[in-house]
């Protein structure tokens, strides 16, 4: 099940695009998820590997990067942006790709930033 700030987030987004392309692309994320699955075991290998030697601890990046986007939104926000927020963003952005052009990268991308949010 997706939070409640995704799916609010997504509300614009189904407007723009059709409630149907939004339920694909998050059903197909959903089976991404499945434990065994070839998009859950490179997105786990990437987030907990190869992106973390490159940008540092998930933790450290994603504050960083909601302390940004949190900057550059002030006159916007009651309140800043989150870590978590800054990933579920992520796999709105993820989501919004796979509806316009669908390819696997899209879904290990989206459960990477799914890892990211949920520690």
């Amino acid at each position: 099940m997706i939070s409640e700030a995704l799916a609010s987030a997504l509300v614009p987004f189904v407007l723009q695009h059709g409630e149907d392309a939004v339920v694909a692309a998050v059903k197909r994320l959903e089976h991404a998820k499945k434990p065994g699955s070839p998009e859950l075991a490179l997105a786990e290998q990437l987030v907990n590997g190869e992106r973390q030697a490159d940008y540092g601890s998930p933790a450290t990046n994603y504050a960083g990067i909601a302390l940004v986007w949190s900057g550059l939104l002030a006159k916007k926000l009651n309140a800043p942006i989150t870590s978590e927020e800054a990933a579920l963003m992520m796999v709105g952005l993820k989501i919004q790709r796979q509806c316009m052009n669908p390819k696997p990268d899209n879904m290990v991308d989206a459960h990477g930033y799914l890892l990211v949010a949920a520690h």
